[in-house]
């Protein structure tokens, strides 16, 4: 076991609870062990879209508009990434946060709400239907498999929506005590 020299600050190593810095395998920090099976489905996520999602359509020769639309949606993990940073930095409530949280929302938004809409639009404007004919005109896996990809991306950009409410609602109730 290496003993780990780097300080351990709660700001910037807290991750769910436990300590990691990446330096070391001492008890106090979360070993790539306990990351596998504490986040199961994250890595299921991630190994699926790597080896399936993507490469099965395209290499089938279907799907490549598609896959490179899904693809776009990880246009928003940078401002996921910077908001990690603010926040365990201790800046949470600063306006670097709503501007980084008001990006994120919107990248969200585009990238990975907008673009099931957007995709049934294009398909149906391509083929000279309705968006309601469209949608009947697929196959049912192709309509199910967006709600399902698409549900838990409602579901994140409303707890966006409430974090950022419940901020300028904050916000609002200092500058009347002030």
């Amino acid at each position: 076991m290496v003993h780990c020299t780097v300080p351990h600050s709660t700001e910037f190593h807290s991750v769910k609870g436990s300590h990691w810095c990446g330096h070391c395998t001492c008890s106090r920090h979360v070993s790539l062990h306990h990351f596998r099976r504490s986040h199961v489905l994250l890595l299921l996520h991630h190994f699926m879209l790597v080896s399936v999602f993507i490469p099965v359509p395209v290499i089938s020769g279907k799907g490549h508009y598609i896959s490179g639309r899904i693809a776009l949606a990880e246009c928003s993990n940078i401002f996921l990434a910077i908001r990690w940073l603010i926040r365990n930095s201790g800046r949470r409530d600063g306006v670097l946060d709503a501007c980084n949280s008001l990006a994120l929302m919107a990248s969200w938004w585009v990238s990975r709400v907008w673009v099931f809409p957007s995709i049934y639009m294009e398909f149906a404007q391509s083929r000279g239907l309705s968006l309601v004919d469209a949608v009947l005109t697929l196959p049912w896996h192709c309509n199910v498999g967006s709600v399902v990809v698409l549900a838990p991306q409602l579901w994140w950009f409303s707890l966006m929506v409430k974090t950022l409410r419940n901020f300028i609602v904050g916000a609002v109730a200092k500058s009347k005590d002030l």
